[in-house]
């Protein structure tokens, strides 16, 4: 049996978009003197925003018959930050990303786990 991994979507029919909370925060403010270091303008701002990731970001492993189309669900749905095949392709190793979600690096930089 010729085997593939691939990454599938997580059924959308029973989970529901995240709704924004309206609710008023203190503004987060940083001064400071001017560093030479990269920003990235699309950060997680919100709580709303990591819901959002959260929703967006969550998939179901799965293995996919290359041969009859059929799929096999693995584990759970996750936020998979990676996933490896061992080299007999019995075994993954799957890094996860944990909350919570940094506000001050890219997802790339999300604390992860295995």
């Amino acid at each position: 049996m010729d085997v593939h991994v691939k990454d599938f979507d997580v059924d959308r029919e029973t989970t529901f978009i995240p709704r924004r909370n309206y609710e008023r925060g203190a503004p987060i403010c940083f001064r400071g003197k001017t560093a030479p270091i990269r920003t990235c303008q699309d950060l997680l701002k919100t709580s709303h925003d990591e819901a959002l990731f959260e929703y967006y970001a969550t998939s179901q492993m799965a293995l996919v018959d290359a041969a009859t189309g059929r799929r096999q669900n693995v584990g759970e749905p996750g936020l998979f930050n990676s996933v490896k095949p061992a080299p007999g392709g019995e075994y993954f190793l799957v890094s996860i990303i944990q909350k919570p979600f940094s506000r001050l690096r890219e997802a790339e930089g999300f604390p992860a786990g295995r």
